[in-house]
């Protein structure tokens, strides 16, 4: 929102337009496309944390040619 301040500008918008005298509940989610598309690209390029759950590998494998020693902890990539 830093970088893009017109971005968030438009989405406050957006918000005032939807709610002028009230604060926005998820009732309002439908009547906000833009806002909820801001909101999922922030999370989508910047998410807060590992989306994926680590794994363990039992003992040695190999996938698509890569060798995977046994105990190698893997969070796949969403």
């Amino acid at each position: 929102m830093i970088s893009r301040p017109e971005i968030q500008r438009l989405a406050q918008q957006e918000l005032d337009g939807v709610c002028p005298d009230r604060i926005v509940t998820l009732a309002d989610r439908d009547k906000c496309p833009y806002t909820e598309s801001v909101l999922l690209e922030v999370i989508r390029y910047k998410p807060i944390g590992t989306i994926g759950v680590p794994h363990c590998s039992e003992r040695d494998d190999e996938f698509e040619g890569k060798k995977i020693p046994g105990g190698s902890i893997m969070v796949y990539n969403i």
